[in-house]
């Protein structure tokens, strides 16, 4: 019997998809304790960006536009699927709009894990939330390698398959020293700004990643490509 191989490449290109999205910490629906750590700078404790979470054949992108205010040719077909306001190319807008989130630097505090620096592409009701609280002069820099504090955040699914979250700050103030065991220095936080420049594609890059490599499919090849690839449904 020969080898599926469309099944195989669909196989592939979810398994890329996946990989891209494992480098950031995701919450687990429930309580997820963790601790959101100072900005390198000295100013924002999050960077915003845009983001195009469900690109065939590669999975998640940053968005030139929102992140840098760089031309994205995700971005541009998007304006154009827009237009042609059929069923299908609707789908398609669905599936590549940019979203907007706010990457933080945080520590995990799972009981049993091993605490390390992550990144989280926080939504912006999260950030909202924390936002308040930094502002709030009863608890004001929870960042503070010193006299931060912890925080709740808690993921919720709600009914149409919605997911909501929930931001609680702990009250007692605690060091990092006293989480890791040992200080932590600025040094090791990275960098947001170098962090989301080594992973930003180029437009031409980007365009190729979108297209598959056949950047003459144009709009309309596009959409056969997704419906080819089993992303859309084939109105």
């Amino acid at each position: 019997m020969a080898l599926d191989f469309e099944l195989l490449r669909k196989e592939y290109l979810e398994a890329i998809a996946q990989q891209a999205v494992d480098e950031y910490w995701v919450p687990d629906f429930g309580e997820n304790l963790i601790r959101v750590l100072p900005p390198r700078d000295g100013k924002l404790f999050y960077k915003k960006v845009g983001v195009h979470f469900k690109l065939v054949g590669s999975g998640m992108e940053y968005c030139p536009r929102i992140t840098e205010g760089l031309a994205c040719p995700v971005c541009e077909v998007v304006d154009q699927l827009k237009r042609l306001r059929t069923p299908v190319a609707m789908q398609l807008v669905s599936r590549l709009a940019v979203v907007e989130r706010f990457l933080m630097n945080i520590i995990p505090l799972k009981e049993g894990e091993e605490k390390s620096i992550k990144q989280y592409l926080a939504p912006k009701t999260v950030r909202l939330a924390l936002l308040k609280t930094v502002l709030d002069p009863d608890y004001g820099d929870i960042t503070d390698l010193e006299r931060g504090r912890n925080v709740v955040i808690e993921k919720i699914q709600s009914s149409g398959g919605f997911v909501n979250y929930t931001v609680r700050v702990k009250p007692r103030e605690i060091s990092i020293r006293e989480i890791l065991g040992r200080e932590l220095y600025m040094e090791e936080i990275p960098d947001l700004h170098e962090f989301v420049s080594r992973r930003l594609k180029g437009y031409d890059e980007l365009k190729s990643i979108l297209y598959g490599g056949d950047e003459e499919l144009g709009v309309e090849g596009l959409l056969e490509r997704y419906v080819r690839d089993g992303a859309l449904e084939e109105e």
